[in-house]
Formats: structure tokens, sequence, C-alpha cells
């Protein structure tokens, strides 16, 4: 190594610190705290962290804005066009029973209007958001949305204003030989004490200028047992009233 410092230092304030850097003054547009420039390439990692076997409380990376109005980002990723096989951000955890989140974001936003998270994207292919799972979940949900304050604005919102033709906005699907007492949809209302509401709990609409084959249809493998259409409801098999 050019630069090699090795301490056994455990000082606890921050004049003990191994490496310290301090800048008071206004840095200028291009000019870095700390700079690390590249141009023969690198088989290895550029920041390289590893933990002994030594237990760590503290974190590797610890980032604190100051109580003033940055406009600046704490971590800042730009992804070249060349660079197709890189990913932005890798985790990889190892299998154990995890005691805390591999992701955690706790949001305080209490009048702003922009989101927690923001995706914005262009691509035609890929995708934006593939999730697989290969693990067996027995007690936990695969996502999990719980909501405890009182809202009036909605929960999950899809709005596709461009073009649909064969495509689905939403799309459920299974192709399992082993469902039993589940269901692939369950919509379910149970206050816990005597409500009335004055909406409904599902409701299917069509605008002015909407024209459809059929609003809702049942069908069993692929043909029609009952459909309701703008102008006639259709049933081909008998109704058992009790």
């Amino acid at each position: 190594a050019i630069i090699d410092i090795t301490s056994a230092s455990t000082a606890s304030t921050d004049a003990g610190s191994i490496m310290q850097i301090n800048s008071t003054g206004v840095l200028a547009s291009g000019a870095n705290v700390l700079d690390i420039n590249m141009s023969g390439g690198a088989t290895a990692n550029v920041i390289d962290i590893t933990t002994s076997s030594t237990l760590t409380t503290g974190n590797l990376i610890d980032l604190n804005f100051g109580n003033i109005a940055d406009t600046g980002n704490a971590i800042d990723i730009s992804m070249g066009a060349a660079a197709v096989n890189a990913k932005g951000i890798n985790i990889s955890t190892a299998a154990g029973v995890r005691t805390d989140n591999a992701i955690a974001i706790t949001e305080n936003n209490t009048t702003g209007t922009v989101p927690s998270i923001q995706w914005d994207s262009a691509e035609t292919g890929g995708g934006l958001l593939d999730a697989n799972l290969t693990g067996a979940l027995t007690t936990q949900n695969f996502i999990d949305i719980t909501a405890s304050a009182a809202f009036t604005s909605n929960l999950i919102d899809l709005n596709v204003t461009g073009a649909v033709t064969t495509a689905n906005i939403l799309d459920i699907s299974s192709t399992s030989t082993g469902l039993t007492t589940g269901r692939l949809v369950n919509l379910d209302w149970s206050p816990g004490s005597a409500t009335t509401a004055t909406g409904d709990l599902f409701r299917l609409n069509i605008g002015t200028n909407g024209n459809v084959g059929n609003i809702f249809n049942v069908t069993d493998t692929s043909s029609t047992l009952f459909s309701i259409g703008e102008t006639q409801i259709t049933s081909a098999i008998p109704h058992q009233f009790t």
C-alpha cells in the first residue's frame, strides 16, 4: 500500500479519530473534500470496508445532514450508458434469522407534497420492478401495508393515461395446484363496532365516452357463465335464490 495506517486506538472522542478531515471554507463547484479519479480501471474495489470477527455497534458509513436547508444529495449515483451490467446498489444477505430490516426508511414528512420514494422511468424494456420469491412465507406477507391513521387519499392509486391495448393494468393469475381454502382476491370489511357506510365497498364505473363488451364477466374455460353489459345482464346457468 502507498499509505498504510494501522491503529489499535480505543479512543472514544472525536479527537481520537484515526483519520479526520475538517473543512470550514465554502468549497467551490468541482472542489471536493475527497476526490478519487480512476483512469486505469480496477478489478478490485475502489473503497473496501471489511469487518472482522469483533462485534461492530456503530455504522460503517454514517452520513449526517446538519439542520440547514441543504439542496445536495447525501448519495448521488449516476450510471453511464455503457454500464449495462453494473448495479447502482447491490444488497445481499446471508441465510439466517434476521432481527432487523435489510433496508429501513423512517420518514417524518408532515406538510410536504413530495413522496418518500420518487421513481421516474422512461425505459421501454426490462420492467420497473421485478420481485421473485422462491422461499415459502408462512406468517409474513410478501408485501405488507398497514395504515393505522385516518386518511382521505388513496392507499394505492393506479392512474394510466397512456394507451392500453391488449395489456392489463392489473393482472392476478395463478397456476397453483395446492389452492384449498385460499383465495386469489379477498376483500373484507369488519368494523370493530356498528358502522354505517354511505359509499360502495366495490364499484365498477364506465365514463361517458367509454363503450365495452362486458363490464363484468365470469367465465369457465373462456365460456361466459354470467356477464353484465351496458344494456343487459346475461346468465348461462340457472339461478338459485335462498
